[in-house]
């Protein structure tokens, strides 16, 4: 019955008018940060479980696709498979270990994204996957998610 729900909704693609909506838990980071600031909390979304799991599929498609089609850059981290944050944590650890013997300097910047999505260009990001030769259902769907955020 799933199945055949996703089917479904791959054909036509577009979400369920319900799967654009999320329940939003603040949590508090602690730390002694200021309770009265927004960036001291921390967003846990709580989605139907069938739009986890289409998204899920979505994501493992277009992981294939990218990998195979080699249209990620290589020092990108976190969502692969093959390069994981706590690779790019050693690497980094060891890069300075091994110029330090050497007394030459390193210099490290984290940039942290967590604020970043909701500002992205939509259509922009449409037409970059487009690009990439990420097309048809996929792109139609994901198209739609965006346009539902």
């Amino acid at each position: 019955m799933i199945y055949l729900y996703m089917v479904i909704i791959w054909e036509v693609e577009t979400y369920p008018g319900a799967w654009a909506s999320a329940l939003m838990q603040p949590i508090y980071k602690g730390g002694g940060k200021d309770r009265h600031s927004p960036v001291s909390y921390r967003g846990i979304y709580l989605l139907n479980t069938l739009t986890k799991l289409f998204e899920g599929l979505m994501e493992a498609r277009l992981s294939k696709f990218t990998e195979l089609n080699d249209t990620i850059t290589p020092s990108h981290q976190g969502s692969r498979i093959t390069r994981q944050t706590h690779d790019a944590i050693y690497a980094l650890i060891a890069t300075i270990q091994e110029q330090s013997q050497y007394e030459f300097h390193s210099y490290c910047c984290f940039i942290g994204f967590a604020t970043a999505y909701p500002s992205v260009h939509r259509v922009r990001l449409g037409l970059t996957l487009k690009n990439y030769k990420i097309t048809g259902k996929i792109w139609h769907l994901l198209k739609e998610n965006s346009r539902s955020v």
